[in-house]
């Protein structure tokens, strides 16, 4: 049971890191579009 715990918090802190490197793109490419 612990290491289906600790698996779910690794798969959980993936998805959280995933999210923010997800946003960070659109931010950047959302930057390079409103670039002339």
């Amino acid at each position: 049971m612990r290491v289906n715990c600790e698996h779910d918090n690794v798969r959980a802190a993936e998805d959280v890191h995933f999210r923010l490197l997800n946003s960070e793109a659109i931010k950047r490419s959302r930057s390079l579009i409103d670039l002339p």
